[in-house]
């Protein structure tokens, strides 16, 4: 990703930046509810028909409290857009993170399921029982 800033007459800082399908970058998003959270980007397509720009990328971010999910994002040609650049190591660092926990989220629904599992057979265990015909008790007599 290549920067530069020009300055305008009325100081108005204009930051062109170059991206091309590879580059990594950071930025901030602002949801609907919470604080900014740091977001990463790998770029994976640029689309340009000579009037208008678009560019699509997977996300995602290595906060804690978030799904971790990458997630794919179109940036439009009205989309108000500021990336900052992002070093491979920095990028390799969050990814690493949030693969991380995206593993200990892995082995947690892993040991949800196997009681959810032993729950059930035990139902089963409880129906089938249930369902049995009762033994007949002969009294002689």
């Amino acid at each position: 990703m290549e920067t530069r800033q020009l300055v305008e007459a009325s100081a108005t800082v204009i930051t062109i930046a170059t991206v091309r399908a590879g580059d990594v970058y950071k930025r901030l998003d602002k949801p609907s509810y919470g604080s900014e959270r740091l977001m990463f980007g790998f770029v994976t397509d640029v689309m340009n028909n000579g009037e208008a720009a678009a560019i699509t990328a997977v996300e995602f971010t290595s906060e804690y409290g978030t799904t971790y999910e990458p997630a794919m994002k179109v940036f439009g040609p009205d989309t108000d857009l500021v990336l900052f650049p992002a070093s491979i190591e920095e990028f390799g660092v969050a990814i690493s993170e949030a693969y991380r926990r995206q593993e200990q989220a892995v082995e947690s629904a892993r040991t949800d399921l196997l009681h959810k599992e032993t729950v059930l057979a035990r139902m089963d265990q409880v129906i089938d029982a249930v369902k049995a015909p009762a033994p007949v008790v002969q009294i002689q007599g």
